[in-house]
């Protein structure tokens, strides 16, 4: 096998595993709407439940070869923006999906890609061809119909919808942070310092607003507990780890599936129907991220 074949081979692979990764994410506003606490409060307790398993997955690291785990002081400035920015995410998102529809506030949430995309160009360097900005028009395109099929007419801007945006634009931060970081630190170490930074930066918070911190019932500590593992331990885990391996826009895109799954989640469990609209935004999503793949390799 050649050079070549073996590099094609590891992009498939980290492909896989992104869409794996935005498949578990999609399941974020399920664990948001059924949690016993507040959203900060969730965010808290996703972290906290996190840290230890990138602890040990560290000290497996270290036993198998030398792992660098502290950072420099400019890495660490760039670890502590990037965690402040996933926390910025985990609040306004969050809180987004309890006081807006969930319908707007994944669409605002995934408007992130734009802002990546550019970003991507200015930081990395990274030029892509026109399909990559058509896929990516019809995957805007295909997301808004998906999200605004059968929603009614567009009203004021609410609270929730707002929070959302703010989402949108921090996780776009974290991600081009995510690419940055890679580079250097190895996944589990990145996670552990994004986790271990912004769990105190939500527990303030929660404080300071008043949200309810503590689970009711066993239930409750248990859906607490499976979000962190879903969503931070094998879900953000994949996403940081491809990162590194694939283009910043790419991995933006990706994550355009979420609501195409987030809908038919809604299906199942909260009994949403999905309309013929739906459908044809669903199509246009995996479609523009087919092209937005061709495009990356048009560089």
């Amino acid at each position: 096998m050649t050079d070549a074949d073996l590099a094609a081979q590891r992009e498939r692979t980290a492909l896989a595993a992104l869409f794996f990764a935005c498949s578990l994410f999609s399941f974020t506003a399920v664990f948001v709407r059924l949690s016993e606490v507040g959203p900060a409060a969730t965010g808290f307790w996703r972290y906290t439940f996190t840290v230890p398993f990138m602890i040990v997955w560290i000290a497996i690291l270290v036993r198998r070869r030398p792992t660098r785990v502290l950072p420099t002081r400019r890495e660490a400035a760039s670890l502590f923006v990037a965690a402040l920015m996933l926390a910025t995410n985990v609040v306004t998102w969050q809180a987004a999906i309890i006081e807006t529809s969930i319908a707007n506030a994944v669409l605002l949430a995934n408007l992130h890609p734009i802002m990546v995309a550019i970003g991507a160009y200015y930081l990395f360097g990274e030029r892509m061809s026109w399909p990559f900005w058509v896929g990516l028009v019809f995957a805007l395109v295909g997301t808004a119909l998906l999200i605004r099929g059968g929603a009614g007419p567009w009203t004021a801007v609410k609270r929730g919808d707002l929070l959302a945006l703010i989402g949108a634009v921090s996780f776009g931060v974290w991600v081009l942070l995510a690419k940055a970081q890679r580079g250097s630190l190895s996944t589990p170490v990145t996670m552990a310092w994004n986790m271990g930074l912004g769990a105190p930066m939500l527990l303030i918070y929660t404080v300071a607003v008043g949200e309810p911190i503590m689970a009711r019932t066993a239930f409750g500590w248990g859906l607490l507990f499976a979000f962190a593992v879903t969503i931070n331990v094998i879900g953000l885990s994949i996403f940081t780890y491809t990162a590194g391996r694939l283009s910043a826009s790419i991995n933006a895109a990706a994550l355009l599936i979420i609501p195409v799954l987030s809908t038919t989640y809604g299906w199942i469990l909260f009994d949403e129907r999905v309309s013929l609209t739906q459908g044809v935004a669903a199509a246009l999503v995996l479609a523009g991220l087919f092209l937005t793949q061709r495009g990356q390799r048009g560089r």
